[in-house]
């Protein structure tokens, strides 16, 4: 014999997992609720790109208190915004940077393109 306690109330084999599965269907619902709330698709494109532009401010600290703000006065969804305005996390710098970068560097080519097209094109004069 052992000198363990013997359990008051033992568990069925299936508990903790069926715990697990209405833990998890609250959560998918909850989620679910907060995603719905104003869905058209202008609102969301609104919300994501005010949400962006909250992210890229250097108001830290701040960020949530201005989305909740701007949801409430423009009716937004409140999630997406906050979830767009985490644009700023420092693992996201890099990211940022090499967009930013290669943004400028299509832009720099393009207009490198459009200026030097006709002195390269041997059908356009080129009047000095």
């Amino acid at each position: 014999q052992t000198d363990a306690p013997p359990d008051v109330h033992p568990k069925p084999a299936g508990f903790l997992r069926k715990r697990f599965l209405i833990l998890r269907s609250r959560i998918v619902e909850y989620g679910k609720l907060l995603l719905a709330s104003n869905r058209s698709p202008w609102q969301i494109s609104i919300a994501i790109v005010l949400g962006a532009i909250i992210g890229c401010l250097p108001l830290t600290g701040l960020q949530l208190l201005l989305c909740i703000g701007l949801a409430k006065v423009l009716r937004l969804n409140l999630p997406i915004m906050y979830g767009a305005a985490n644009i700023s996390i420092p693992p996201m710098v890099p990211v940022l940077g090499l967009t930013s970068v290669s943004i400028v560097a299509v832009s720099a080519a393009v207009l490198l393109i459009d200026l030097l097209y006709p002195l390269l094109d041997p059908r356009v004069k080129v009047q000095s």
